[in-house]
């Protein structure tokens, strides 16, 4: 905390003003004679989320009202609350190739009368192994809602904007699907083991759910169709004995990749299930994955981060080049849309930001947490990110790192008392997904 006065002390004080900024507030306190000024850095007070009992395994951060095209006319269904849980049978595998006429047909009828949906508030999401999803307000602070997950225990969660759905992985190998406006789930069965990894986009004009597991395999759900009692899953690939470990689906090339624990990175045509490269290179799992226009970049164990051209035809040219700089698992990767700086996060409690196409560090954050998880606030140009000691911190970044040029700076510089917002979750567990969404 910091104060500036104006001039001398005065005997009685006269009025108030708050004023709140990017990472700190401001309060001008008047009196008889004088003004002081009082800044208060938000470091240091975390807030404590109260509720869950158990570790925090994810989180999803829905920000904004900027609404969603849902594109296939089936898919422009009233968002009501399930009347009862119901399963989806073992997968009956529909091809995406039979999908392709049908929805070429529904994209005319999309295009002429498209819909859209909305929430007019911010909400965060946070899944726990207490089996319970909790929709927080991360103004006020307080739990709106509690979900009760029964049959497995939580590991992954992604949401799907167009169908608004919060789509949970489960131990079990089970997904399930959440209105987020509460009411009973929808269970879906395809995989046997642990759900690592969940990623949505949009394939044909339609959203699709990506999941990737233990058992070795990456599963494309409709989850359009999810009132129908035939089975959601359109096709199931089978990688082989390694675990998947991340997945990530990349809509302008059509292509899912999915990074498995033998340090492999396979990619597949998800519709013909051929796959149509490997990019090898690192020397243990693959935990994190972020796209970059026609470039991948990978977050290992192995401590390094990978660059990766998607175009590239010829095994000695997939990667592009290798960024060390962490000390401990690469956590998770995003790139920022408006600049192209890549942002990366590790068990090391670094989060850094790079110009990676220079191997220069623009930013770096160093906080006696191990951290797991990280998305960007848009709006407030932080960044989000979950720890191993179940909080979650918001850190502003610099306004030259929104897209104008910023020098590297010194390590000393770029750590020294960044400026972060923590929300304790109230639990002892960790959170290790983070997700941010606008709809």
């Amino acid at each position: 905390m910091a104060m500036h006065t104006c001039s001398s002390a005065g005997p009685q004080i006269s009025g108030l003003s708050y004023h709140g900024g990017f990472g700190h507030d401001v309060v001008f306190v008047a009196s008889d004679f004088n003004m002081d000024v009082w800044q208060f850095d938000r470091n240091v007070p975390h807030k404590e989320l109260d509720g869950h009992t158990g570790p925090v395994v994810a989180i999803c951060s829905v920000e904004g009202s900027s609404g969603g095209s849902e594109t296939p006319s089936r898919q422009r269904q009233e968002h009501e609350a399930m009347p009862e849980e119901h399963e989806c049978a073992p997968p009956e595998e529909m091809s995406l190739l039979e999908l392709a006429k049908l929805e070429a047909e529904e994209e005319a009828a999309s295009e002429a009368s498209g819909h859209t949906h909305g929430m007019e508030s911010v909400s965060v999401f946070s899944a726990s192994i207490d089996n319970s999803i909790r929709n927080w307000d991360p103004k006020e602070m307080v739990c709106r809602l509690a979900l009760s997950e029964t049959r497995s225990e939580l590991r992954s969660m992604v949401y799907a904007p167009v169908n608004r759905l919060v789509c949970t992985g489960n131990d079990d190998g089970s997904i399930r699907l959440w209105h987020p406006e509460g009411g009973t789930p929808l269970t879906c069965e395809g995989h046997h083991n642990t759900i690592s990894s969940l990623d949505v986009g949009i394939l044909h004009r339609q959203e699709y759910l990506f999941s990737g597991s233990y058992d070795g395999s990456v599963a494309v759900w409709d989850i359009s169709r999810r009132q129908s009692k035939q089975s959601l899953v359109v096709n199931h690939i089978e990688l082989g004995i390694y675990e998947v470990q991340s997945i990530k689906f990349c809509e302008h090339l059509g292509t899912l990749l999915a990074g498995c624990n033998d340090g492999v990175i396979y990619v597949y045509d998800p519709v013909k299930s051929i796959c149509l490269k490997e990019f090898r290179g690192h020397e243990d799992s693959v935990t994190c994955l972020a796209l970059d226009g026609n470039f991948l970049v990978s977050g290992s164990q192995d401590r390094t981060i990978k660059l990766w051209n998607l175009l590239s035809e010829h095994q000695e040219t997939h990667l592009v080049k290798t960024l060390p700089g962490h000390r401990r698992t690469i956590e998770d990767l995003l790139v920022l849309a408006q600049s192209g700086h890549l942002v990366s996060c590790a068990t090391d409690g670094h989060i850094k930001c790079w110009d990676y196409t220079a191997e220069t560090v623009l930013h770096e954050i160093k906080l006696e947490e191990e951290f797991l998880c990280m998305d960007y606030k848009k709006s407030t140009h932080q960044i989000v990110a979950g720890t191993e000691s179940h909080k979650v911190l918001l850190f502003t970044l610099p306004l030259e790192l929104g897209g104008e040029h910023m020098e590297p700076v010194a390590e000393e510089a770029a750590t020294a008392s960044p400026e972060a917002v923590a929300l304790e979750s109230g639990s002892n567990g960790r959170i290790s997904d983070l997700s941010l969404i606008h709809i």
